[in-house]
C-alpha cells in the first residue's frame, strides 16, 4: 500500500507522541527528503531533528536550520516555537547552556502568541533541566512544577511522570536526596501508566539516592530492573551500568565498579565519546582505591580534558576533587590542598551540596589544612550528611576525628531567620561560603573592608552560623575611654571602686558562650589591646574587685576599615594581636568590585521599604533604577546605596512607577570620570588617599585612571 508523503509524517508524529523513537525513525525512513515539497520537508525536518536528539543524534544542524528558516518565513508561529524549542534542547545537550535558555526563551513566546499551553509545558520542563544545569535550583523546579501542573491538569501521568522524574534528578543532582526521593514518591500510583522506557528511567533514577540512604538492597533491585529494560536502549543502558558502578563504589566494592564503569563506557563511546568524561573520572577514583595511581592519573587527565572541552563546571571540579585525592597518595601536599580549594570553591558556586559535603570531608581528613579550619570543614560536611540521612558518608565522617568539633547547638526559635547577605557577584558568594565553613569552629576571624561594605551584617551572619547558644556581643573598641577599658571588657563587683554601688557583667563576660565583634579594632588603644591579648591567651577573665578568675568562652570577630597589615609594620598595632585575631581573614568588596550585586541589593531595599513592585511588570522602571545607580561611585558603598533607595523611596512615596524620573530629576548623576579627576586632584594625586576618599581599592582606583584616559599634571 502507498501511502502520501503526510500519512508517512502522521505515522512518525504519532510514534513519537507515543515515546517510540526508534520506530518513529523508522518511518521516516520511507521519506527521500530530496523528492518532496518545502512545506513536507521542513515537518519532516521538525521530525528528524526530535528523533535525533531522542536517540542521542546530535548531528542534525542542517534539519534544525532548515525548519527555522522555512517557519520563521512563512510565520508560522506553532511551528516555529517547536523548531525554537529543539534548538534550545540541542543547545543545552551540547552544554551551551546560556544560549539554549535564549532560544528556549524564544520558543516559549511563540507558543504564548499561539496561545499553546502544550508547547509551553514542554518549554518549560527543557528551562528546567537548562536552569539546573546554570546551578539555579529554585528556578529550574517553577519551570518543571509550572510544566507539570499542566499535565496534571490534563491527566496525562505519563508525561506528568517524566516530568517529576526530571524536577527528582534536579533535586538530587543539587544534593536534595530526601526532596527528590519524596518526589519519585509521587510517580509511584502512576507507574503503570508509563512507557518501558520511561519505567526504566524511574528504576535507574530512584537507584543511586535509595543507596545514598543506606538501603543497598533496593538500589540494587531498581539498578537491575531498569537495566533489563534498558537492554535495547544503548544509552540509556550505558547510564543504569554507570550508576551501578556509582552504587558499587559507594558500597565499597571498587573491584565490581571498574567492571561496571567500562562497559559502560565501551557503550557511550560508540554512541557520543564526548559524553565519556564521568566514566573515566569514577574509573579514576576506582584505581585510586585499588591502589593503581598511574591508571587514576591517565583517567583523571582524559576526563578532565573532556569535561573542560563541554565547559561541564560539575564535572570539572570533581575532577579537582579526585585530583586532590591523587596528589595526596603522592605526598604532594600543597597541590593537593590547592585543588581541594578549588573543588570546594566550584561545588559552592553550582550549589552541589552533596558533592560539597563529600569534599570538605575529604579534606578535613586529608590532614592537610589548619586545625580550625580542618573541624569547620568536617562539621559541616556531618552536619549535611545527617540532615539528608545519608547513612554510608554519616559512618564514613563518624570515624574521623571529632572530639574538638562539638559546638553548643544554637538555641534560637525555629522562626529565626539569618542575617540576609545579598550575593550574586561569584566572589561574594565565595567570600560567604568561607564565613559558613568557619563559623563552627573557634577560628578567630578578622573582617576588613571599606566603610559601608558589609562586615557588621558579615559578622551577625557568621555568629547565626555558628551555632552558639550564647549570644552577639558587638564593641566599638574605639569609643571606650582608656580608664573604662577594664571595667567594660571584664565587669567590676560592688564596691570595686568609688561610685560602683552594683555588679556589672563585662563585655567579654557577656559573649560566653557566643560572638564578641570588635568593631574599629585597628583604632583601639595600646592599653585596650594589652588586656585584650592577657583575655585571649588566657582564656579568663577577672573582674575588678574580686580575685577569682572566671574561664570564658567565646568565638572573636574583628573588624576594620584600615590597612591593618600596614599598622602592624609600622608599629601602629600590636603584632602578636594581630596573629591572635586573623586566623581567617576576610576582605569585603566594594560595592564597585560587585556590580552585578546591584539589581538584587536594589530589589532587597526596595522590599524592605516595603514597596510593592512585580520583577515582570515593572521590568522597565527596575532597569531604570539599576541603570542610573551602576553610573554613580559610590563611596559609602551597600550602606550608601541601603540609605539612597530609602531616600528614593521617600521621594516618591513607595511608587516605583515614579523612581526612574525622580532619580532623573533629583539624584545625584555624578559622572565617574569628573568624580575621579575632582578626587585626583584634591589628594594631588595620591592614589591611596583618592582610594580612601572613593572607598573603594587603590588598584581599582588605576584600572578606572587607565579606563577614562585620565593623566596626571605634567605627564
Amino acid at each position: 500500500m502507498n501511502r502520501t508523503v503526510w500519512q508517512v509524517l502522521g505515522i512518525a508524529q504519532r510514534l513519537l507522541d507515543d515515546r517510540k523513537f526508534k520506530e518513529a525513525a523508522k518511518a521516516l525512513g520511507e521519506i527521500d527528503p530530496e523528492s518532496i515539497s518545502p512545506e513536507e520537508k521542513a515537518f519532516y525536518c521538525l521530525i528528524r531533528v526530535e528523533c535525533g536528539l531522542l536517540l542521542g543524534d546530535y548531528a542534525t544542524e542542517e534539519y534544525l536550520n532548515r525548519g527555522l528558516q522555512y517557519y520563521r518565513e512563512k510565520q508560522d508561529d506553532e511551528n516555529f516555537a517547536r523548531a525554537k524549542l529543539l534548538q534550545g534542547w540541542k543547545l543545552a545537550a551540547q552544554t551551551q547552556y546560556f544560549e539554549a535558555r535564549e532560544a528556549l526563551t524564544e520558543a516559549g513566546a511563540a507558543y504564548r502568541k499561539c496561545k499553546s499551553e502544550a508547547g509551553q509545558a514542554r518549554v518549560f520542563a527543557r528551562l528546567g533541566y537548562v536552569y539546573l544545569q546554570l546551578g539555579d535550583l529554585e528556578t529550574a523546579e517553577n519551570y518543571l512544577r509550572r510544566s507539570g501542573h499542566y499535565y496534571e491538569q490534563q491527566q496525562d501521568y505519563s508525561r506528568l511522570g517524566i516530568v517529576l522524574m526530571s524536577l527528582a534528578t534536579n533535586s538530587i543532582t543539587c544534593g536534595y536526596i530526601q526532596k527528590g526521593l519524596t518526589v519519585l514518591r509521587e510517580i509511584g500510583p502512576n507507574l503503570p501508566l508509563l512507557s518501558d522506557l520511561d519505567q526504566g528511567n524511574f528504576y535507574s533514577t530512584i537507584s543511586v539516592p535509595t543507596a545514598l540512604i543506606g538501603d543497598f538492597t533496593q538500589a540494587y533491585r531498581a539498578i537491575n530492573k531498569a537495566t533489563e529494560i534498558m537492554e535495547n536502549y544503548p544509552r540509556e543502558k550505558a547510564r543504569c551500568l554507570f550508576k551501578l558502578g556509582r552504587i558499587l563504589l559507594l558500597d565499597d566494592n571498587p573491584t565490581k565498579a571498574e567492571a561496571a564503569f567500562w562497559e559502560g563506557l565501551r557503550i557511550v563511546t560508540k554512541i557520543n565519546p564526548a559524553s565519556a568524561q564521568s566514566y573515566k573520572r569514577y574509573l579514576a577514583e576506582v584505581y585510586l582505591e585499588l591502589g593503581k595511581y598511574e591508571d587514576a592519573s591517565e583517567h583523571l587527565i582524559e576526563a578532565m580534558k573532556l569535561a573542560e572541552d563541554m565547559t561541564d563546571r560539575s564535572e570539572i571540579a570533581q575532577c579537582h576533587r579526585v585530583k586532590a585525592l591523587l596528589f595526596l597518595e603522592k605526598s604532594q601536599d600543597a597541590e593537593a590542598r590547592d585543588e581541594f580549594r578549588e573543588a570546594l570553591e566550584i561545588f559552592s558556586r553550582i550549589n552541589h551540596r552533596l558533592y560539597l559535603a563529600v569534599t570538605r570531608y575529604q579534606a578535613a581528613k586529608s590532614g592537610l589544612f589548619p586545625t580550625g579550619e580542618r573541624h569547620a570543614l568536617l562539621y559541616l560536611a556531618r552536619e549535611y550528611f545527617e540532615s539528608e540521612k545519608l547513612v554510608p558518608y554519616i559512618e564514613k565522617v563518624k570515624l574521623a576525628s571529632l572530639t574538638d568539633v562539638a559546638v553548643p547547638r544554637r538555641t534560637v526559635q525555629s522562626e529565626a531567620k539569618p542575617p540576609v547577605f545579598v550575593a550574586v557577584n561569584s566572589e561574594v558568594k565565595r567570600l560567604l561560603d568561607l564565613a559558613r565553613q568557619a563559623a563552627r569552629s573557634d577560628i578567630a576571624i578578622l573582617l576588613t573592608g571599606p566603610t559601608g561594605t558589609g562586615k557588621d551584617l558579615l559578622a551577625e551572619y557568621i555568629h547565626y552560623y555558628s551555632g552558639r547558644s550564647g549570644r552577639f556581643i558587638a564593641v566599638n573598641s574605639a569609643a571606650i575611654p582608656e580608664n573604662m577599658i577594664e571595667a567594660e571588657l571584664f565587669g567590676y563587683s560592688r564596691g570595686a571602686y568609688t561610685g560602683a554601688d552594683r555588679e556589672k557583667t563585662g563585655l567579654i563576660e557577656e559573649a560566653h558562650n557566643g560572638t564578641l565583634y570588635l568593631n574599629e579594632i585597628a583604632d583601639s588603644s595600646p592599653v585596650f589591646q594589652a588586656k585584650l591579648l592577657d583575655a585571649l591567651e588566657r582564656k579568663a577573665i577577672r573582674r575588678l574587685g574580686e580575685n577569682t578568675e572566671r574561664q570564658i568562652a567565646f568565638r572573636l570577630i574583628a573588624a576594620t576599615n584600615h590597612n591593618i597589615e600596614e599598622m602592624v609594620a609600622d608599629g601602629r598595632f600590636r603584632i602578636d594581636l594581630y596573629h591572635r585575631i586573623s586566623e581567617i581573614g576576610i576582605n569585603l568588596l566594594t560595592l564597585a568590585e560587585r556590580p552585578d550585586d546591584i539589581p538584587e541589593l536594589v530589589r532587597h531595599f526596595l522590599a524592605a521599604n516595603d514597596v510593592s513592585f512585580d520583577p515582570e511588570k515593572n521590568h522597565r522602571e527596575l532597569e531604570a533604577i539599576y541603570a542610573s545607580f551602576r553610573g554613580r561611585i559610590w563611596p559609602g558603598n551597600v550602606r550608601q546605596l541601603k540609605s539612597e533607595v530609602a531616600r528614593l523611596t521617600l521621594m516618591t512615596k513607595g511608587d516605583i512607577r515614579r523612581m526612574p524620573a525622580a532619580l532623573a530629576q533629583y539624584g545625584p548623576n555624578t559622572n565617574v570620570r569628573e568624580h575621579l579627576a575632582a578626587i585626583l586632584e584634591r589628594t594631588g594625586w595620591n592614589r591611596r588617599e583618592t582610594a580612601r576618599l572613593l572607598g573603594i581599592n587603590e588598584i581599582t582606583v588605576r584600572r578606572w585612571i587607565k579606563k577614562h584616559n585620565l593623566t596626571a599634571p605634567g605627564n
